[in-house]
């Protein structure tokens, strides 16, 4: 059956590009193909090969030259040129394309190569169809799990993490504080009174006990009612 090549080598043989190459490896019949390679030996490819490399692929074959035309009869008179009206104004100019870039020695053939090693890779995963409904699947499932958040957030399932860092941390601060400066200073003062008659161990500890509980209260409810809130 003949020795393989790539795209790239077997478009430079018959002097086309590789896109041209895919195009056709489409169509070919089963056996001219060989892991993505070119079986140059098949007889799909020996034609291919025939046709672009003796230009009978629709190339425009030469035709008769056309007559001089008859020299006009000096006594047939010509119709007047008719006048026009208003002049249109005229189109748009057409931008000038930019200049192509330098490119290196070998450049082209490296393109070649990597456009070629692209339509592989492709045709590996199924063709763009697939890689395109693989990425709206994704799409399609990162939107509903957005929507779930949403609902879940406003039907009060979730609380969000803006209002946790700017509101009820900032809270929790405070009562921290208030618990470390006012609440000692109130315990002082109430112990002040038992101390002077020499008040027992236990009641110095409820005393405490019972100021920094109802401190811990206080800021616990102020934490449920914040929450409740935001739902």
């Amino acid at each position: 059956m003949g020795k393989t090549l790539t795209r790239a080598e077997f478009a430079r043989d018959c002097g086309v590009s590789a896109m041209a190459i895919s195009k056709a490896a489409k169509k070919a019949p089963r056996g001219a193909l060989r892991r993505d390679r070119i079986v140059s030996g098949h007889s799909y490819w020996v034609a291919y090969r025939a046709r672009h490399i003796d230009g009978s692929d629709g190339a425009p074959t030469p035709s008769a030259e056309t007559p001089p035309a008859a020299p006009a009869d000096p006594t047939v008179a010509t119709a007047a040129p008719k006048k026009r009206g208003r002049k249109t104004a005229p189109g748009p100019t057409p931008e000038t394309p930019p200049a192509p870039l330098p490119m290196g020695p070998g450049a082209l053939d490296e393109l070649v190569q990597k456009v070629a090693d692209l339509e592989a890779h492709v045709e590996n995963l199924g063709g763009w169809q697939n890689i395109h409904d693989a990425l709206l699947v994704k799409k399609n499932h990162q939107l509903a799990r957005r929507v779930q958040l949403e609902n879940d957030v406003r039907e009060g399932r979730y609380i969000e993490r803006e209002f946790v860092d700017s509101r009820l941390w900032a809270m929790l601060d405070t009562e921290r504080k208030l618990l470390l400066g006012d609440t000692p200073r109130a315990a002082a003062g109430d112990l002040t009174a038992y101390l002077l008659p020499a008040a027992p161990t236990e009641e110095v500890e409820r005393i405490i006990r019972d100021a920094i509980s109802a401190q811990l209260d206080a800021a616990l409810e102020k934490a449920q009612r914040a929450m409740s809130d935001a739902r």
